[in-house]
């Protein structure tokens, strides 16, 4: 009788479909274990440097921002400048 290759693990019956499934889990694992572990090591890395240039900028840069962005009336921001100066 003629028998011919049919690749791994095709012999093998139902027992190959579970080699084939811990094959794929096993990839499936380690490509979302790499994706963690460089998305992770990136969120700290930025956390770390926003909390470090934030907390280093000098109050009237703060102030800069601030009423850039709206959240000073000029008023607010002239008394500020003001109240930093003396």
């Amino acid at each position: 009788m003629l028998r011919y290759y049919n690749g791994p693990a095709m012999g093998l019956g139902f027992g190959g479909f579970f080699v084939g499934l811990l094959g794929a889990a096993f990839w499936v694992l380690l490509i979302w274990g790499l994706i963690a572990l460089i998305f992770g090591h990136r969120r700290q890395h930025w956390h770390d440097w926003h909390h470090d240039h934030h907390s280093a900028e000098d109050p009237l840069a703060i102030a800069k921002a601030r009423y850039a962005k709206g959240d000073l009336t000029k008023a607010e921001f002239e008394q500020i400048k003001k109240d930093l100066d003396s």
